[in-house]
Order: C-alpha cells, then sequence, then structure tokens
C-alpha cells in the first residue's frame, strides 16, 4: 500500500466515523464539520453567542471545484464558505461562516 493509498484509506475512515449528512449547494452529500471556538481570537460570534465560524471536510469527489460563496446547509443552519484552506488525499478543508454580516 502506497502513502496515498493509506491517506485516502484514513480519509474514507474519517468520513465514515465522523462525517454527517449536509447540503452543498443543493447536493446532498456527507462531510465532517467542526465548529470554532466562541472564545478563540478573531472569532466571528453569532448574536446568540454561538461561534459563527466552522470547518468544513469535503471529499473533492463530492465538490470538485469549491468556492467562496458556496451555500452549505448543516442541520437546517446556513453557512458559507468563505476559503479553501488547503486539498489533499482528495479532501477539501474548508473554512464556512454562518453569519452573512462576515461575509
Amino acid at each position: 500500500m502506497s502513502l496515498s493509498d493509506l491517506q485516502e484509506f484514513d480519509s474514507e475512515l474519517m468520513f465514515t466515523d465522523f462525517g454527517v449528512s449536509v447540503t452543498y449547494n443543493g447536493k446532498t452529500i456527507t462531510a465532517v464539520v467542526e465548529y470554532g471556538d466562541n472564545r478563540a481570537a478573531g472569532n466571528t460570534v453569532s448574536s446568540d453567542g454561538q461561534a459563527a465560524r466552522a470547518t468544513l471536510w469535503v471529499k473533492a469527489s463530492d465538490v470538485s471545484e469549491p468556492v467562496p460563496l458556496d451555500k452549505v446547509v448543516v442541520d437546517g443552519e446556513t453557512w458559507w464558505v468563505v476559503r479553501i484552506a488547503e486539498r489533499h488525499s482528495g479532501v477539501f478543508c474548508l473554512e464556512a461562516t454562518g453569519n452573512e454580516a462576515a461575509l
């Protein structure tokens, strides 16, 4: 097994173990979502005091070309991609905000 194969295997386990169903630009996919810490310096905080930043990991096979302002709905809440942080092993790491004023 090559390093690339091992990384792909690990990312599949990540989606199997931690993935949730989200709607990405109208398409249902599986993503791993990590909500931001509302105490982090420079973080955007929504009016109810909850963190309005999230990091999303999506498969490149599900989202081939993510761009800022892509719409993601997680548990009925709308998030907007603000930055493509990285891509490796067929997985994109996206930063998103739930606070439209932060766009």
